[in-house]
């Protein structure tokens, strides 16, 4: 999937995926009710959808549809690049890493503090929050690609324009995901749930996020277009922020100064903590961009200049 978006090839990534995620869907329901095989059949059904979109997805190479070639015997030819892959992928490790972690603690700061109702509210409000969130990381996503060749072939005004058009589309979407979640948190939750205790939690917490999450495109543009450049410790920093350095510190402390509220403001709080820790950085970006537009275009202002002298001299 990742070698076909770098290839621009982003609708044969999107089928393979896309099939696999629908089929699940509906296998899922089929081998747990109809054929009454309850978790075993839920296994199943994912081990079938993944099997189909990998077939998809690799079917893209055997068929030669691809720039990219898959060959063994070349395989040690490359094991000098296995570092650089590695390091280069921390950032990604470290995101995934951490958020499990501190999903963890706030489930159980959740239960500590409010109970049942605390447990099940949050861990619907984080389903929630994820799927407004990973609509900001697909868009995001499709600009690494962009940012990594731009920033290869020296093409700084691309990288540039590349950067604030993904940052401008993302902040919009989540502004508008931002005003629907917090004017419908009321009737988004009932949906999941029918207990009055847990939608109310629910609603504040909802309500809580929604004042946040047009800051999550700050963290998450810088954290990528560092990771795209091959900047890894600024990357890495970056990725840590949210679920690491700023959610960890708010689930453990603002639940035992506010109480069950400081558990429903924790992730708001840590999306304002980190956008405010990125915006530095962002700044940073687009200065070191301008400078190296500057200093491209007096090159070829001085080359053009030579040029022309050179061209009058041997007239």
């Amino acid at each position: 999937n990742n070698i076909l978006r770098s290839e621009g090839k982003s609708l044969f990534a999107m089928i393979g995926l896309v099939t696999g995620g629908i089929l699940n869907m509906f296998l899922d329901p089929l081998f747990i009710f109809v054929f009454n095989m309850g978790i075993a059949g839920a296994a199943i059904a994912t081990l079938i959808s993944q099997c189909v979109s990998f077939i998809i997805l690799l079917s893209v190479f055997v068929l030669r549809k691809s720039v990219t070639r898959f060959s063994i015997k070349h395989m040690y030819d490359y094991f000098h690049t296995i570092s650089e892959i590695i390091m280069t992928g921390i950032p990604s490790f470290c995101r995934q890493g951490l958020a499990g972690i501190s999903t963890i603690i706030l489930n159980n700061q959740a239960a500590l503090y409010g109970g049942d109702a605390a447990l099940s509210a949050m861990g619907i409000v984080s389903k929630i929050y994820m799927a407004l969130f990973s609509v900001g990381i697909g868009i995001a996503q499709g600009y690494q690609p962009v940012a990594g060749f731009s920033y290869g072939a020296k093409m700084w005004r691309r990288l540039k324009q590349a950067f604030l058009f993904t940052y401008s589309v993302t902040t919009c979407t989540m502004i508008v995901f931002a005003i629907c979640t917090y004017v419908g948190a009321p009737y988004i939750m009932p949906m999941f749930i029918d207990d009055g205790e847990v939608i109310e939690i629910g609603v504040r917490a909802l309500r809580f996020l929604s004042l946040a999450i047009p800051l999550l495109p700050l963290n998450v543009m810088t954290n990528m277009t560092y990771q795209s450049t091959g900047q890894k410790l600024k990357a890495v920093l970056l990725a840590c922020c949210r679920n690491g350095i700023c959610l960890i510190p708010a689930v453990l402390i603002l639940p035992s100064i506010f109480g069950l509220t400081g558990i429903e403001m924790s992730q708001a709080c840590a999306d304002v903590a980190s956008g405010l820790i990125a915006l530095p950085f962002m700044f940073l970006i687009l200065k070191d961009t301008n400078n190296k537009i500057s200093n491209a275009e007096e090159t070829v202002y001085n080359e053009k200049n030579k040029n022309n002298m050179h061209n009058g001299s041997v007239n």
